[in-house]
């Protein structure tokens, strides 16, 4: 049985690229070490998952796509690569939804103004505006 050498066929894809396995580790702890592609990896460089170890964000030289390479630890010897695969897929997944969401969230905590400033921004100042507009506001 080979342990360093995983050969291609432990792929899948994930959103408009690809998640696989590219080596396993038995140094110190049993660790496997995957390559994502596509656009999922933006999602993911704001803020990597806990569970990406050793994260290397690069891009390809061929293609040009976005890389991320990580080591993710395993609790046992790896048994299931496919499945192992979909787990992780799944929390990546989780994880670059949960960023988009926390980068939506500041994008309109920095771009909306409160009710209050807004209702106070129009009763200011209507001796300044052009006739129809004080018509229009009052």
């Amino acid at each position: 049985m080979k342990i360093n050498a995983i050969n291609s066929q432990f792929a899948i894809e994930c959103f408009n690229g690809s998640l696989s396995i590219i080596g396993v580790s038995t140094y110190r702890r049993r660790s496997v070490v995957f390559r994502l592609t596509g656009s999922s990896v933006s999602d993911l460089m704001r803020d990597q998952p806990l569970f990406c170890k050793n994260a290397i964000f690069t891009r390809d030289v061929e293609s040009y796509e976005s890389v991320l390479i990580f080591e993710y630890s395993l609790r046992e010897e790896l048994r299931n690569p496919r499945k192992l695969l979909k787990s992780v897929r799944n929390k990546l997944a989780q994880a670059g939804f949960r960023n988009q969401r926390e980068e939506d969230a500041e994008y309109h905590k920095m771009y909306t103004m409160p009710d209050r400033e807004e209702h106070r921004m129009f009763q200011d100042g209507d001796e300044d505006r052009p006739p129809l507009m004080q018509v229009c506001f009052t």
